[in-house]
C-alpha cells in the first residue's frame, strides 16, 4: 500500500505540473494577444518583430522574464534547463536585440 501512494502523489505531482504549464501557455497567449491591442508605437512594433525572429527557445525565455516577471533562475526550472544555460541564452538574447535596436 506504501507504494500505492509513493505513485499517487507522483502522478498528482505530474498532472499539476502540467496543468500550470498549460496554464502559463494560456496567460503567456492571452497577454500576447493584449500586447497586439494596446502597443502600436512604431519601436513597439520592432521589438516585437524582432522578438518574435529570436530562437524559439530565446523567445520564451525574453517572455517568461520581462512578461511573467519570473527570475532566470524561476524561468530555467519552467524550461527543464540548467540555469546557467538560460543566463547564457538570456544575454545573448538582450545583446542581440540591442544591437537590432541601436
Amino acid at each position: 500500500m506504501w507504494m500505492f501512494g509513493i505513485a499517487r502523489n507522483v502522478l498528482l505531482s505530474h498532472f499539476r505540473s502540467v496543468r500550470k504549464r498549460g496554464e502559463l501557455v494560456s496567460r503567456l497567449r492571452d497577454s500576447l494577444s493584449d500586447i497586439e491591442e494596446t502597443q502600436t508605437s512604431d519601436l513597439a512594433i520592432r521589438l516585437k518583430s524582432l522578438i518574435g525572429d529570436l530562437d524559439p527557445r530565446d523567445r520564451e525565455i525574453i517572455t517568461l522574464h520581462h512578461w511573467e516577471g519570473f527570475t532566470l533562475a524561476e524561468v530555467a526550472r519552467v524550461m527543464k534547463l540548467n540555469a546557467s544555460t538560460v543566463r547564457t541564452r538570456y544575454a545573448r538574447a538582450r545583446a542581440e536585440l540591442k544591437n537590432a535596436v541601436d
